[in-house]
């Protein structure tokens, strides 16, 4: 949580601690630490002391800790537990604050980002339990969870379950002969969701590439993803005037007149339609405003299609697509550039 350097620093200061502080405990037996949470196996009547150690070590960093309960204790997501000839089970831990919600069936997102949700459990549960009696009570509490919480059908987590273990040989075979093979090239193409509708169109294309391209170049479709609060506008409306790095469209509002133009701008949009009113002569809209007598373009006659476009290359796509889908008659191209998927 906070800063991107909190783990970093965490990690040297544990690393500085480990080389000059633990091997002078004699009654520690075992250490073990992921990042700053450690498991430690102490000596009886000897914590007090190992933990005012480790709390001299820098007089800003102090360390707290938890004792088993009942043989049991959590180390991250597992849950130890010590058996009476003192062997160790092992099971999945869950905090009692945890709700059991996760990507719901229905929610809007791609099927293997949920298939891929219900899977990484699964394999948590065959990692991480100890016996095959609690690896089956793990999966009867995924199974209630996401058929009774999450709105999964009930076939759908079988079948996962079912394939789990012959897709890990499977994934583990191609990911050998992957490795054997350093020649195969994965370019990524990463798209915004968009529904069912979407996902026909890119298994059309993939079919396309896979036709087209060389055997080694095997192209992945990733997706965006998309943040909740992207929904909700939490700011000022900035003021139309002062948009920029955008996609715009501009309609004559002459009775009888059907021309319309769609251009792009990394500018103020005010300062475009400054162009397009008097500032640039060869503006496509200046001289349909000339040649029709139609009197100087207003502000009103302009629209902003999409904004947030930082990069150059992706305004300009954008702008590609829009005159592409809406055929604007004023849009008279001079030059173009060519495209390619892969250089």
């Amino acid at each position: 949580m906070g800063s991107p350097l909190g783990p970093v620093l965490a990690n040297i200061f544990m690393v500085k601690l480990e080389n000059d502080v633990i091997p002078t405990l004699s009654n520690l037996t075992l250490w073990k630490r992921y990042v700053d949470d450690t498991i430690a196996v102490i000596k009886n009547g000897e914590m007090n002391n190992i933990l005012q150690k480790l709390n001299s070590f820098h007089p800003f960093i102090k360390f707290t800790c938890e004792v088993e309960i009942d043989n049991c204790i959590a180390f991250l997501d597992v849950n130890i537990e010590r058996q009476a000839d003192n062997s160790i089970e092992t099971s999945v831990y869950r905090k009692s604050t945890n709700s059991n919600l996760y990507m719901h069936w229905d929610s809007y997102a791609p099927k293997h980002w949920k298939i891929g949700t219900l899977r990484s459990l699964i394999q948590r549960a065959h990692i991480v339990c100890s016996t095959e009696v609690k690896y089956q009570d793990e999966l009867k509490h995924i199974t209630s969870v996401f058929t009774k919480i999450n709105g999964y059908p009930y076939s759908v987590v079988q079948q996962i379950k079912n394939k789990f273990k012959f897709n890990e040989v499977v994934n583990t075979e191609r990911e050998i002969e992957n490795n054997v093979d350093q020649n195969i090239k994965t370019p990524l193409l990463k798209l915004p969701y968009k529904g069912n509708m979407g996902m026909n169109i890119i298994n059309k294309y993939k079919k396309i590439l896979k036709n087209h391209l060389p055997s080694n170049v095997q192209p992945r479709v990733v997706f965006n993803s998309k943040k909740l609060s992207s929904n909700f506008n939490i700011k000022d409306q900035v003021k139309f005037t002062h948009n920029y790095d955008l996609v715009y469209k501009y309609e004559c509002k002459e009775i009888n007149c059907n021309a319309r133009y769609i251009g792009e701008t990394s500018r103020r949009i005010s300062e475009r339609i400054k162009d397009h009113c008097f500032r640039d002569k060869r503006s496509h809209i200046y001289q349909h405003h000339q040649e029709h007598g139609h009197g100087e373009p207003e502000e009103k006659d302009f629209e902003i299609l999409e904004t947030g476009f930082k990069n150059y290359k992706k305004r300009k796509l954008a702008e590609a697509i829009y005159i592409r889908n809406q055929k604007p008659n004023l849009n008279i191209q001079e030059q173009s550039y060519p495209l390619k998927l892969f250089a």
